[in-house]
């Protein structure tokens, strides 16, 4: 499962290689031809990446809760997370800031550094986890008598047929929007990052990951639904995509959410089918990759802009372009990795958070 949550952090090099040519979005660096294919491949990317990496974190938090004590969990995630965050926020996000801001013929300032959000970029994710697990360690922390006292509650979401479960689930989504509704702030923005609708919209798929870890079974049903079923599924949430909108507008909003996070929980129950049917076997290249993802995804972004702006100075063709992206980021992350990460005990410990 490991691998599986590395090959989702990777796959940002493929969303922000897709950006630069995305007609529809605006990022760091933005051709001037760009593809409706690209957008498709940010849209297609987006609808479960994150929500499957929730699932999986979830499912490791409670893994680690069970197996240290409150102070060694909170002591690891702050080395393994914080540390680098903090590291790449003064090191590779400032770099990328000041040449960004170079390439625009603009002045470099500290101050738009912070307030505008830079400083935190691609690492939004980081602080999201660092939020779930402390509301995790809190829980665990002060409630671990009554949880273990009323285990059998969280049994009952083994029951369902998972393909019933999956068409349930999207609806903590609609109670999560329903917040709004009775004066809870869900779209406010602090500190120009702690957008609270994408904190709290992830939460249930982090749950759900310690759900998944607590039951075996829940697990197991999870990674092994018909292939029928889930395309079924995906095929009624596309279906009510294209149906939108609606008469009422209330109606196509809610929908249009229903639609997107059923998408995103059978996309997430294809993927962990995928790996349990092919990569549920100890592997050298699967662990490589595993150890090496954090390092990719830290480095990759300041990596893209570097060849994406030169790469849209020559005007090299997006096809061509978004491949070469890839590919020599790719290349060059897992070289930095190999030969500079693992063979640096401080430099590892700055950047993965470990020795």
């Amino acid at each position: 499962m490991d691998a599986m949550r590395s090959i989702l952090m990777m796959l940002g090099v493929f969303i922000h290689s897709a950006q630069v040519f995305n007609p529809n979005q605006r990022w760091l660096v933005l051709s001037d031809n760009t593809h409706p294919f690209f957008n498709y491949v940010v849209t297609f990317i987006h609808s479960f990446r994150m929500p499957a990496f929730f699932i999986i974190s979830g499912f490791f938090c409670l893994m680690m809760l069970q197996r240290q004590s409150v102070k060694q969990f909170s002591s690891n995630k702050v080395q393994r997370i914080l540390v680098p965050l903090l590291t790449t926020v003064f090191t590779l996000n400032l770099l990328q800031s000041i040449f960004l801001s170079h390439v625009n013929n603009q002045s470099f300032s500290f101050e738009v550094f912070f307030t505008s959000g830079d400083w935190l970029a691609h690492l939004w994710f980081l602080i999201n986890l660092l939020i779930y697990f402390f509301v995790a360690v809190s829980i665990t922390y002060f409630f671990a008598g009554v949880i273990k006292k009323h285990r059998a509650i969280f049994n009952i979401i083994e029951k369902p047929p998972t393909a019933l479960l999956l068409i349930l689930l999207p609806f903590g989504s609609l109670a999560i929007v329903a917040l709004n509704k009775i004066g809870i702030p869900l779209y406010s923005i602090f500190f120009t990052v702690l957008d609270v609708y994408q904190i709290v919209s992830y939460i249930p798929y982090f749950i759900f990951g310690m759900l998944l870890f607590h039951s075996h079974d829940l697990l197991k049903k999870f990674s092994t639904v018909h292939f029928a079923s889930l395309l079924g599924l995906i095929l009624v949430a596309y279906l009510l995509q294209f149906m939108l909108p609606f008469d009422s507008k209330v109606l196509t909003y809610f929908v249009n959410i229903y639609s997107k996070s059923l998408i995103a929980w059978v996309s997430s129950s294809i993927i962990f089918k995928l790996f349990y049917m092919y990569a549920n076997k100890p592997s050298k290249t699967w662990l490589f990759l595993s150890n090496s993802a954090y390092s990719i995804y830290l480095f990759h972004s300041i990596i893209v802009v570097l060849l994406a702006v030169t790469l849209v100075k020559y005007n090299v063709a997006p096809a061509l372009s978004f491949l070469i992206l890839i590919v020599c980021t790719v290349a060059i992350t897992l070289l930095i990795h190999k030969k500079i990460i693992l063979h640096f005990k401080t430099i590892r410990f700055l950047f993965n958070g470990k020795y």
